[in-house]
């Protein structure tokens, strides 16, 4: 038996769920805290440097999107652990993120699978802001700020993604036992 070191296999980064392939398939956007605080970092694959592209220092990035075209990227982020999520969206090359939403005491979640349209103009995600204990699913219009709100009904929903001609919407109800 060989000595290790307990350090070979303690992490030295921590890295949160949000983790986001290129749609060309050469880069990775994730959350990381390698900061201190958990932002979000870019990094083409197989290179070992890799770019902070948030400077966030009392919010925390948790989900994140690219766009097909690979121009742009949408994510969420809570203030100081607070679970309540902000939409953000930013040039995935770099430059500060533009906040869609801002409601403190509103949750803001992606759609799991296919955040954007397949044209790359909406952004489906849903939102408590109707109800707080009801989540609905909402569509955004990126050039034009309109939201549609696509699912009403009582209880939580969860967006999964839109279909690849951008007609349909896939949707989770979750139902308590």
């Amino acid at each position: 038996m060989t000595d290790i070191p307990f350090r070979d296999f303690a992490p030295v980064r921590r890295f949160q769920p949000a983790l986001a392939l290129s749609p060309d398939g050469t880069t990775v956007v994730y959350s990381s805290n390698a900061s201190g605080q958990p932002n979000l970092w870019r990094q083409g694959i197989g290179d070992d440097h890799a770019s902070q592209l948030t400077r966030f220092t009392d919010r925390a990035v948790r989900d994140v999107a690219w766009s097909p075209d690979g121009e742009t990227l949408v994510f969420t982020a809570d203030h100081e652990g607070d679970e309540f999520h902000q939409v953000f969206v930013m040039n995935a090359a770099g430059g500060e993120p533009r906040a869609f939403t801002d409601a403190p005491k509103v949750q803001h979640h992606l759609a799991v699978i296919e955040t954007f349209s397949p044209d790359g103009r909406h952004i489906l995600y849903a939102a408590n802001d109707r109800d707080q204990t009801c989540q609905d699913v909402l569509l955004l219009d990126l050039s034009t700020e309109a939201v549609v709100r696509l699912v009403t009904a009582e209880g939580l929903h969860g967006p999964d993604g839109l279909s690849p001609d951008g007609r349909y919407v896939a949707v989770t109800r979750l139902n308590a036992t």
